[in-house]
């Protein structure tokens, strides 16, 4: 697998730039997330990523958005929307970096009622001691669910900082 992909909503098999369409290049974020190396980078371009499933991390990576250092530039903004009413990004290894998004989820009149925008857990393990170490959730805008970032009991240690959460 590749250690560097990239995803652009623009991307397709007819155009994926200069980069090989389907191994280090996607149109979905779910897709570079499950085609990276282990310890890659996921560099995702401006643009608008709808999605009805919950993008799961499983293993240590970057997720890097655009706007890594304003979250709040729409003109920088990649925006990562689940249009229905659950989680949108889920972080479930260790050492693992979310920077730079605009996560949102379902409606805004349903957020009351949804779950978290992005969560880290570790459900993989019934070993009640397991816990997630080394997460990075930084510089995104974050709207949607009634807990927009949620760090269960087992996320154990990481850091959460510069994150506009509403």
């Amino acid at each position: 697998a590749p250690t560097d992909v990239y995803v652009d909503d623009d991307f397709s098999s007819e155009d994926a730039g200069s980069h090989t369409w389907q191994v280090d290049a996607f149109s979905t974020v779910a897709d570079g997330v499950n085609s990276v190396a282990t310890n890659g980078t996921v560099h995702v371009a401006p643009g608008l990523y709808e999605t009805t499933d919950n993008t799961a991390i499983l293993r240590p990576m970057t997720l890097l958005g655009p706007n890594g250092s304003d979250p709040e530039d729409p003109s920088l903004s990649a925006i990562v929307r689940r249009t229905n009413c659950s989680y949108t990004i889920s972080v479930v290894a260790d050492d693992v970096t979310v920077s730079g998004f605009t996560v949102e989820q379902g409606n805004p009149e349903d957020y009351q009622s949804c779950g978290p925008t992005i969560r880290v857990l570790a459900v993989q393990s019934s070993n009640p001691t397991f816990a997630i170490h080394g997460v990075t959730i930084t510089h995104n805008n974050v709207g949607g669910g009634y807990r927009g970032i949620m760090l269960r009991g087992d996320s154990g240690s990481g850091t959460v900082t510069f994150n506009k959460v509403h």
